[in-house]
């Protein structure tokens, strides 16, 4: 997709998409991040007038009309960090350089649980092992959730919390399913995490109908899992889900 600033109010920007089937869109977004308007000649203007695929497109276009005003407005709070592809390169960053030392102290509580999560249920009824991470404006990690903040249950499909509430309010979560792991705690584990920071930049250009960088086109847990989102998008994978 391609996407230009048309303008902006004191409320508003107005952004022009150009989607994948070469349809155009225009879209007001909020500086709170809220789609105000979204017009285009090419689609049902009603979401239940429209076909999965069409809703997908509309879906993506708002994405990447949120991400284009974030990056005219970078001082404003219109795109999540957790759906920004930027910010979120700055995780893996932070996970690159964090000294493996300190990783290994940070990260055993997420390594430990993840074979075996600390919950009173059979571990094949935990869908997701969660871990929080904070960054600093370095680009460093700050601090990690010592313990998993949430869990999805596959019996009901809810997130149920089942660690205590962080005690600071993570940059990003990721999750992973229970699964034997066969690997130390050590450098093999911290590229491990790194690969699975490096799922969520891949998801979140594909939230927006982009094509993830050649470097983030990797295996493995992102958002698509997390939020259950795994037919969501119409880039498919050129890789099977790991």
């Amino acid at each position: 997709m391609k996407a230009k600033i048309d303008g902006h109010k004191e409320t508003k920007i107005g952004v022009s998409v150009l989607d994948g089937n070469k349809n155009t869109h225009l879209v007001e977004v909020g500086f709170d991040g809220e789609i105000l308007f979204h017009g285009t000649d090419d689609y049902p203007n009603k979401p239940e007038n429209r076909t999965e695929e069409e809703q997908r497109i509309i879906s993506q276009v708002d994405a990447r009309a949120r991400y284009a005003a974030q990056m005219e407005f970078p001082d404003e709070d219109i795109l999540p960090f957790e759906w920004n592809p930027d910010e979120l390169e700055r995780v893996v960053t932070a996970i690159q350089n964090h000294p493996q030392d300190a990783f290994e102290r940070d990260f055993r509580a997420f390594y430990e649980a993840i074979p075996d999560p600390p919950v009173d249920r059979p571990a094949e009824n935990v869908d997701l092992v969660t871990i929080g991470i904070e960054i600093t404006e370095e680009d460093r990690i700050a601090r990690v959730t010592d313990e998993p903040v949430m869990m999805v249950d596959t019996n009901t499909g809810d997130p149920t919390a089942l660690g205590p509430d962080p005690a600071f309010e993570p940059h990003i979560i990721m999750g992973v399913p229970p699964l034997a792991i066969e690997m130390p705690m050590g450098p093999e584990f911290h590229e491990f995490v790194n690969v699975h920071a490096k799922c969520h930049v891949r998801d979140a250009y594909l939230h927006m109908g982009e094509q993830p960088p050649d470097e983030y086109m990797v295996q493995g847990y992102g958002k698509m899992h997390f939020f259950g989102m795994e037919n969501y998008h119409d880039v498919r994978f050129p890789y099977d889900q790991g």
